[in-house]
C-alpha cells in the first residue's frame, strides 16, 4: 500500500509534509521559546501540519470512504489551530494553552508516524499494530507532556 500511496501526488504530498512537520516540530521543541527562530520554525510546523491534515482528508485508499483516520486528521487539525489561537489572542495563560495544544498535536503526529512505519514499512498486522503502537506513543507522549508542562508552568 505504501508504494501505491507514494505513486499518487496527494499521497506523496501527504508523506512529505508529514516528514517536514516531524522535523519542524522537533526543532521547535529543541529551541529556546519565544525567539524569532522559534516563531518561524513554528510557522513551518503549522503550515506543514495544515498541509498534512488537508491532504489526509483527500486520501481514501484504505476504506474507500470517510474513515477513522479522517476523523483523526480533523482532530489533529483542530489541535493545531487550537495551539495557534492563544498566540493570536494573548490572554492570561496563553503560553501554557499554546504549549499544551501544540505539544498534543506533535504527540499525535508522532503516534501517526510510528503507526504508519510499524504497520506498512515493517509489514506487521495492520489493525493491532496501529492500535498498540499508537497507544504506546500517545501514553508516553502524554506523560512526557505532563512532566514538561508541570516543570515549565508550575509556580516555584
Amino acid at each position: 500500500m505504501i508504494n501505491h500511496l507514494m505513486l499518487h501526488v496527494l499521497g506523496a504530498a501527504h508523506v512529505l509534509t508529514a516528514i517536514l512537520a516531524l522535523l519542524a516540530g522537533a526543532l521547535v521543541l529543541l529551541q529556546n521559546k519565544g525567539t524569532r527562530r522559534h516563531v518561524w520554525t513554528g510557522r513551518v510546523y503549522l503550515g506543514a501540519m495544515l498541509a498534512t491534515n488537508l491532504t489526509a482528508l483527500g486520501i481514501y485508499e484504505l476504506f474507500a470512504r470517510f474513515g477513522p483516520f479522517h476523523v483523526f486528521a480533523l482532530l489533529s487539525l483542530l489541535s493545531v489551530l487550537a495551539g495557534v489561537v492563544p498566540v493570536w489572542r494573548r490572554k492570561a495563560g496563553w503560553m501554557e494553552r499554546h504549549a499544551q495544544w501544540v505539544l498534543g498535536s506533535y504527540v499525535g503526529l508522532c503516534s501517526a508516524a510510528v503507526a504508519e512505519i510499524s504497520s506498512h514499512l515493517l509489514a506487521f498486522p495492520f489493525g493491532p499494530t496501529v492500535i498498540i503502537s499508537s497507544a504506546i506513543v500517545l501514553i508516553t507522549g502524554w506523560v512526557w507532556m505532563w512532566v514538561f508542562l508541570t516543570r515549565r508552568f508550575s509556580a516555584p
